[in-house]
């Protein structure tokens, strides 16, 4: 053993350092123990004593092994993802908190071989129990007659589940420095806890484009698609009927996998974006502005395939669609002010420099600022907000020339015409709400991250409680002006019941909010 973990060690140090810390006799014994106690109890009950009083082995009928197996599904997928997640958590808190994290900032290792050795150390007993189960759990899918291939299926959603949110939990750790250490742990924990049961209650479920994102997060819904035949009860997992770009991954299994895979792989690759730039720079932004462009493109394309099958029945479902794709990007719109607006040490290092270095040609001077307010990573971060919202709306008039094209070829030109005063009123919408939280990120106080959040909030709910308070009813807006919703993230529905003159007047005064915040900031 000890010759195995020096080999680890000149492979992969981080890795060497957790499996030396934790594999020790007790600690291994103990996780022996809970693994190999009720294993040993289920092989005793095996056992049983004819007439004579012979024992012999009288093992269970396949209903008792399938009751065996499921539970042995359910407790991996608990076991590895909640309480692993709780540990990777808490230990890379606690070396924050005593400073030993700094000098793993400082040694020669990659930040891949760091976080790999920290995903695969930390739970190295949690994974110890599992190895020692996985010969009964084998078993009783046999003695089930359930193919092997399904099994490995199974093993294989599991181990980038186990990639995808480890890689996650690593990332809220490091995320923010020392802000919000206590409770970090039971706080991930619990939000993974909650993830799971819901998906137990959504499994049972036919599938629905609103949810089938979440859905193919979870390997429990795998397992149920595998194995839905071996419940109690049987009911057909909703992932069959799931069709991406018009093909029905739903109906094989090893489709299902591969978008399972490519779900994981994705959103754990830009996890590890996100990693790798905060590791050594804590201030540092989540994404630069050039990897932001890639994620909004990569976000829409995927919740595109969810909506680009089969066909419209009434205008109610395309508006559902387009209301669906809107509130996935607002809601992505709200993250990513947090993940590539710069803080206030950056951005005045990028001012300083650049009068330092275009101090005599200005012409250069100005031609370089458009480039380096989209591209650069400490210049402010608007103008590729609100790039991204074009981008996302490229995505949204391909949906709507698509599938839209049935119910609006009457009057195409107001159609487009809608679809373009949305768009620009979004753009000044999710760009208001950037500048106000980028100039709380300019602030000298040290809590400007939590006042930059706390003021965007209020940006976005102030409007909404007010348009509510004054009686102006989404749900009745033939009765009802709906200008005021204009100013709100509901805006869509202030078109309702309101006139041309005050949507102009609205596209004014956010205009003019507009330009007074970026006066300022500048």
């Amino acid at each position: 053993m000890l010759n195995l973990i020096d080999k680890i060690g000149d492979w992969n140090p981080q890795l060497f350092r957790e499996l030396k810390g934790r594999l020790k006799k007790s600690y291994v014994a103990i996780a022996l123990f809970i693994s190999l106690a009720p294993q040993i109890l289920i092989l005793l009950l095996q056992f049983d004593t004819d007439k004579n009083e012979q024992v012999y082995l009288n093992f269970w009928e396949p209903d008792t092994w399938r009751m065996l197996f499921i539970s042995f599904n359910i407790i991996f997928i608990f076991m590895l993802l909640v309480i692993g997640a709780y540990l990777i958590v808490n230990d890379l808190v606690k070396e924050e908190r005593d400073g030993t994290l700094n000098f793993i900032r400082l040694s020669p290792q990659s930040e891949l071989s760091i976080f790999t050795g920290k995903m695969l150390g930390v739970p190295a007993l949690i994974y110890l129990m599992i190895i020692v189960a996985i010969t009964i759990h084998i078993f009783s899918g046999i003695s089930e007659n359930i193919p092997i291939s399904s099994i490995l299926i199974f093993y294989t959603t599991l181990v980038a589940s186990c990639a995808f949110f480890y890689s996650l939990a690593c990332l809220f750790a490091i995320f923010g420095g020392t802000n919000l250490r206590v409770g970090k742990a039971w706080f991930a924990s619990g939000l993974i806890l909650s993830f799971l049961m819901i998906s137990i209650v959504w499994m049972y479920a036919d599938i629905y484009y609103f949810s089938v994102w979440f859905r193919i997060f979870s390997p429990i819904e795998m397992s149920y698609y595998l194995f839905s035949d071996l419940s109690i009860q049987y009911s057909s997992s909703g992932l069959k009927n799931l069709i991406v770009f018009n093909l029905p991954l739903g109906q094989d299994y090893f489709s299902l996998l591969a978008l399972f895979l490519v779900n994981y792989g994705l959103c754990t690759y830009w996890i590890w974006q996100g990693l790798i730039r905060c590791f050594r720079n804590p201030n540092a932004t989540l994404l630069g502005k050039r990897q932001s462009f890639l994620l909004v493109a990569n976000f829409n394309f995927i919740h595109l395939g969810f909506l680009m099958h089969g066909g419209l029945t009434n205008q109610e479902n395309f508006i559902a669609e387009i209301t669906y794709l809107y509130i996935w990007n607002l809601v992505l719109f709200i993250v990513l002010l947090a993940m590539i607006l710069p803080h206030r040490q950056a951005i005045q290092d990028w001012a300083t420099f650049r009068l330092q270095k275009y101090p005599k040609n200005k012409y250069f001077f100005k031609s370089s600022l458009l480039s380096e307010l989209i591209l650069d990573e400490k210049s402010p971060g608007t103008l590729a907000i609100a790039i991204n919202i074009l981008i996302a709306a490229i995505f949204a008039i391909t949906l709507a020339l698509i599938k839209g094209t049935a119910f609006y070829k009457s009057d195409a030109l107001a159609s487009a015409m809608l679809i373009a005063i949305c768009i620009v009123f979004l753009i000044n919408l999710i760009t208001i709400y950037a500048s106000i939280a980028q100039l709380m990120l300019m602030l000298k106080n040290s809590k400007r991250g939590s006042l930059s959040m706390g003021t965007t909030a209020v940006a976005v709910t102030l409007p909404i409680l007010i348009a509510s308070i004054l009686s102006f009813s989404i749900s009745n807006t033939s009765d009802t002006d709906t200008t005021l919703w204009l100013f709100t993230i509901f805006f869509p529905f202030g078109f309702a019941n309101t006139t041309a003159i005050k949507i102009a007047s609205v596209f004014i005064c956010q205009l003019a909010i507009l330009a007074l915040l970026n006066w300022y900031l500048i």
